[in-house]
């Protein structure tokens, strides 16, 4: 708060002024005489306004009683308009009046003589000299004195960052200093899943901590805290140290390529392969009742399920194992097929991130090697130099190479024996670069598309390729292509780990840099890795870490956060998640 005290005498412009944090506040600022207010000395702001003016008496007695009446210590400010030695202090010096200004702490009342300027901010019983005062004989202008101080508010409010992914709230624990007569107040605001937000009842605390099991996390799966603060009537103000919400984190559901295998990549007729399913809950809460299930995609990309378990309840950090005997019988047919492996697929559990809880295991079925064949052809595509599987990505640009192995009968001179599609879109003999093994009986096939971002499909037909039908597609991939900076199925395995960890991510596009940053749960970076974009590829990748901190220390056990950042051509992404140690 600030007040200033203004004196104009006649040559300076004649008037008063008592300016409160820089509003006026004197009732009349023109006037011959005196103007005085008392001051409340928490805030500074004047009251009482009093006025002593011509005629008042020419010993200023009514002045002089008035203060001689204050109590001691009692602050009060007066201002000159006009003039005042005429109308009120007398014209020479030691009248009653102005020795009993000089009780306010006055050093230069005696001198104030017609039409001069002078104000001061005085206090019963001060020493002469002791306090705000200004005086400015005629012609030298405006007197001013001015006071500030720093005042504490009456009330406050605060609003607390949101808090999420909880699955039961538990309690508020704070750390505070509440002094007689003031008051902290902590109302919970709800936060539902569509982001509505609701006023809760305000918390009841015990000593320094209060429940909030009765807010049901399933309405309210995210919650701010609002606080109300009100000072003493002294002014003290409450002070927050600490606050803290205690809470039981989501589950998460999660698997990768460390968690699931198969016993071999390519079965043959009438053989089995072995697949070994394994998952875990990653999270705080216990999950009940979800399925877990495995579908076998076949050559033409339909789908049959194999196993559809439900699982009653998995706890937090406990793994589940299914195992499955597949039998290669020519009923689903032959070519690339795949397990596709699915964990609450109807999106029941409530969980940290989704994206953990498919997984894909291509493998090969052979034919049958009775059926007679004498047309067929092998083919096997390469898209910049690798095998893809469904759903992978690769670049819009990307490579794609098909080697045909071909048998003595086919009909390779017939340039439509073999038809390739995109997206039903025919890719003709003469766009095709052809490089020809007369002597090995092998034919390779190169074009390099220019694909936009999206789903994409590569069909290749022709006649028996791989001892197919001819109606039927002797090859067909679904693939994705994206041109966006973004991380895709980021998962560290094992998780949690005691120690050593993988961090596994499919990068749609190769950036520039990578960096991956661990951090304690309190914020506290503890280890940076970086990788370049030539350390990088197209879809999956993994940055192993052997769990130490920049020292070379091991960490301590608990709950982590580390975060991906990646940039390209100016652009950057980033995501954070969380990992476990447990030694």
């Amino acid at each position: 708060n600030t007040l200033t005290i203004q004196s104009a005498g006649q040559s300076a412009g004649s008037f008063a002024t008592f300016t409160f944090n820089f509003v006026q506040t004197a009732p009349n600022t023109f006037f011959w005489g005196i103007a005085t207010a008392l001051i409340d000395t928490m805030t500074l702001e004047p009251y009482n306004y009093k006025y002593f003016v011509y005629p008042n008496p020419p010993s200023g007695d009514s002045l002089k009683n008035y203060i001689e009446k204050l109590p001691l210590g009692t602050v009060i400010a007066l201002s000159v308009c006009d003039d005042a030695a005429q109308s009120v202090l007398g014209y020479g010096g030691g009248t009653p009046v102005r020795r009993a200004i000089e009780t306010l702490g006055s050093l230069y009342i005696d001198s104030v003589r017609y039409s001069q300027s002078w104000c001061i901010i005085g206090k019963k019983g001060a020493p002469k000299g002791s306090v705000p005062e200004s005086y400015k004989k005629q012609f030298q202008g405006i007197a001013e004195v001015e006071i500030s101080k720093i005042m504490p508010f009456k009330n406050g409010d605060i609003a607390f960052p949101k808090i999420h992914n909880s699955a039961k709230w538990q309690r508020v624990i704070r750390e505070a200093n509440i002094p007689s007569g003031a008051s902290m107040d902590f109302i919970p605001l709800g936060i539902r899943g569509d982001g509505v937000i609701d006023t809760l009842a305000p918390l009841t605390f015990m000593g320094d901590s209060a429940d909030i099991s009765h807010i049901n996390a399933k309405v309210y799966p995210s919650i701010k805290l609002a606080a109300k603060f009100q000072a003493s009537p002294d002014l003290q103000s409450p002070t927050l140290t600490t606050l803290g919400v205690n809470y039981t984190g989501l589950a998460e559901l999660a698997m990768n390529y460390q968690t699931v295998s198969v016993d071999k990549d390519s079965v043959d007729f009438r053989d089995s392969i072995k697949l070994k399913f394994k998952f875990a809950n990653v999270g705080e809460a216990t999950v009940d009742s979800f399925s877990a299930k495995i579908v076998l995609i076949k050559p033409d990309n339909s789908e049959r399920t194999l196993i559809d378990s439900t699982i009653h309840s998995l706890g937090s950090f406990a793994f589940k194992t299914i195992d499955l005997v597949y039998k290669n019988d020519s009923t689903d047919g032959a070519g690339k097929m795949a397990f596709k492996l699915l964990l609450d697929p109807d999106n029941i559990v409530d969980e940290l991130v989704e994206t953990n809880n498919t997984y894909t295991l291509p493998f090969y079925a052979r034919p049958d090697t009775n059926i007679s064949a004498q047309k067929s052809a092998l083919i096997n595509v390469l898209y910049d130099g690798k095998t893809l599987y469904s759903g992978d990505y690769t670049p819009g640009n990307v490579q794609i190479k098909t080697e045909v192995q071909y048998g003595w009968r086919f009909p390779i001179n017939d340039t439509s024996a073999i038809k390739f599609y995109i997206d039903e879109n025919r890719i003709y003999y003469n766009q095709l670069n052809v490089d020809h093994d007369a002597s090995n009986r092998k034919i390779a096939f190169t074009f390099t598309p220019n694909l936009s971002d999206g789903q994409h499909i590569l069909r290749i037909e022709g006649d028996n390729l791989i001892g197919n039908l001819d109606s039927e597609s002797g090859y067909e991939l679904t693939f994705n292509v994206s041109s966006k900076l973004t991380i895709i199925n980021s998962y560290p395995y094992p998780n949690p780990s005691k120690g050593p960890v993988n961090f596994t991510f499919v990068l749609p596009v190769v950036p520039d840099e990578l960096k991956i940053k661990i951090y304690t749960i309190a914020g506290r970076l503890i280890r940076e890795i970086s990788r370049s974009g030539a350390e990088l590829k197209n879809d999956f990748n993994y940055v192993p870490w052997d769990g130490r901190d920049e020292d070379g220390a091991e960490l301590a056990n608990g709950v982590y956060l580390y975060k991906l950042y990646i940039k390209k051509d100016g652009k950057q992404y980033s995501e954070t998640h969380k990992l476990a140690i447990v030694r």
